[in-house]
């Protein structure tokens, strides 16, 4: 079987959720007499200047990602300079001007999967006998519904069209999960396959006892007071929680010491006492190893989180929001603390006195995030396609 992935950047080696989700999905494919071929539609803009850049990158055997360098895509990026969804551009490019090595590739497929909605509508146009599928990282309508006032209202009506295109033009909705699908069905007619596949997390990121010893203390991490980490790129939804935290910190100076890891950091040019924010990092695994308590203030977004599932990897024990543990089948007390947001430190102070809870949360935790890896994830939607299709 021949896939063909559209996504709209470059994918590998993946850096944030988003691309370790379309990385993850057909991780299980290759290898399996299959070949996948990922059609990055843009690439990032310092690419258009570096002679060295790799336009095609052999992932591994029958597995390689292919990156159009190309000036006029990335012009679509203007958007995101004002933090808007610069991806809802990228089908006009397609639709006027699709380059000859993706017009190969859809023929040579078998099975089109798109990554987002952005591009769903435009790819169906260009075959009529291949099956293409629009794999959901988020309901984009909801994920993007701050947009929905004023001046950026058009905006809005844009990103809801164009995903409820995807919906009903596609011959078949990967969603992340049963919450997502759901959304789907009441907003609109649904006539097409649906798939689950849930975020996930690599068996090499599964961090067993013996892993954990040897490793330095940042800086910013004290000794002497309970570490809380919470981790998150640059977004909306985790600039908002990470100010909740901010706002929150002050009120615990003295109990607990605040790390925020992730580019989120750079939106606060100053912080409390007690709070330490990092920008991007290299590497986590430091901060989560030095770790006492692991914060999932989320209270907005969309799909379902990804970060409660590295938190559970590398057994920390969390407190979350209600919201931060959706579309998870975990337990409040068992798995994870489960409270309000304003109630997220409270919480916090009160699980770095009991032991025995830390203890108990980090090995249910763990149990559970060894059933939720990308081969598992990755090999079950391999095989419902195939059932499905008969591919």
């Amino acid at each position: 079987m021949n896939v063909l992935q559209v996504s709209p950047s470059p994918s590998y080696p993946p850096t944030s959720g988003g691309d370790h989700r379309t990385h993850g999905i057909v991780k299980s494919i290759p290898g399996t007499g299959d070949t996948v071929i990922r059609y990055a539609q843009r690439v990032p803009p310092s690419a258009l200047f570096d002679g060295s850049y790799k336009q095609a990158v052999e992932i591994e055997k029958d597995y390689k990602e292919i990156r159009n360098v190309s000036f006029i895509e990335n012009t679509s990026r203007i958007l995101g300079i004002f933090k808007l969804p610069s991806s809802t551009l990228l089908q006009f490019y397609l639709r006027f001007n699709p380059t000859d090595t993706l017009t190969s590739l859809v023929q040579w497929a078998d099975i089109i999967i798109v990554e987002g909605p952005w591009q769903v509508q435009s790819i169906v146009e260009m075959t009529n006998d291949v099956p293409v599928l629009y794999s959901s990282h988020n309901v984009e309508f909801k994920h993007y519904n701050h947009l929905n006032s004023g001046i950026t209202k058009p905006l809005f009506k844009w990103v809801y069209r164009q995903e409820k295109n995807a919906v009903q033009m596609s011959d078949g909705i990967i969603c992340v999960s049963e919450r997502d699908l759901t959304q789907y069905r009441e907003t609109w007619a649904i006539d097409s396959n649906t798939f689950i596949a849930p975020n996930a997390v690599y068996e090499d990121d599964l961090m067993m006892p013996s892993d954990q010893k040897n490793v330095a203390r940042p800086d910013g991490v004290p000794e002497n007071q309970t570490t809380c980490l919470f981790v998150g790129t640059d977004r909306a939804q985790n600039e908002q929680a990470a100010r909740t935290l901010v706002n929150l910190a002050p009120s615990f100076d003295g109990h607990l010491h605040i790390v925020i890891a992730g580019s989120v950091g750079k939106n606060f040019s100053t912080t409390p006492s007690n709070v330490t924010t990092t920008g991007f990092v290299d590497a986590l695994y430091p901060y989560y190893h030095h770790a006492d308590i692991a914060l999932n203030p989320v209270t907005t977004g969309a799909g379902t989180n990804i970060k409660l599932l590295e938190y559970f990897a590398n057994r920390v024990p969390v407190v979350s929001t209600p919201f931060g543990v959706r579309g998870y089948d975990v337990e409040d007390g068992y798995h994870v603390t489960v409270t309000s947001d304003s109630e997220l430190l409270e919480s916090a102070v009160e699980l770095s006195r009991s032991g025995k809870q830390q203890k108990q949360q980090i090995e249910a935790g763990f149990e559970f995030v060894k059933t939720q890896t990308w081969s598992n994830v990755s090999a079950n939607l391999l095989s419902e396609i195939r059932s499905v299709f008969g591919v």
